[in-house]
């Protein structure tokens, strides 16, 4: 698991998703974009053991920020640099599903080009935005209509 990403888009998961993932697990992913651009990584399915303030036991760390638990809607970590580091570990007491993530490099200007960005910093399809449903999850495609 872990591994250099250098491709514009892509994705990456914890080992074995969406069965769950062995005890006593570390991998490191560093994903470089060109210099102009930022990156963004969203995580889709979310289910990382029990969830803690300091998250010890399992975790996801984006640059810094740890996640971990179960995240019922898309998570998005957005970086203002051209590189991202993402650690996942697992200790040895509890394993669960683990994740799967989408990780993509942006012009700065233009974090989601031909798409709808919503405050949450999700891109969704701009056919999506004031159709009558919250497809963002925090109800800002449909603010406005």
């Amino acid at each position: 698991c872990g591994g250099a990403l250098t491709a514009d888009r892509g994705s990456f998961s914890s080992p074995f998703f969406p069965s769950n993932y062995p005890p006593k697990t570390t991998c490191v992913w560093t994903i470089e974009a060109p210099k102009e651009k930022f990156l963004k990584v969203q995580f889709n399915k979310f289910f990382l053991g029990k969830y803690s303030s300091q998250c010890q036991n399992d975790y996801v760390e984006v640059n810094g920020q740890r996640l971990c638990g179960s995240k019922p809607k898309s998570t998005v970590v957005t970086s203002r640099k051209n590189k991202m580091t993402i650690t996942f570990k697992s200790d040895s007491s509890y394993v669960d599903q683990g994740f799967i993530a989408e990780y993509e490099a942006f012009i700065p200007n233009n974090p989601c080009p031909g798409r709808f960005q919503c405050t949450n910093n999700l891109c969704i399809n701009s056919t999506l935005q004031c159709d009558g449903w919250n497809d963002c999850g925090d109800g800002s495609d449909e603010d406005g209509c």
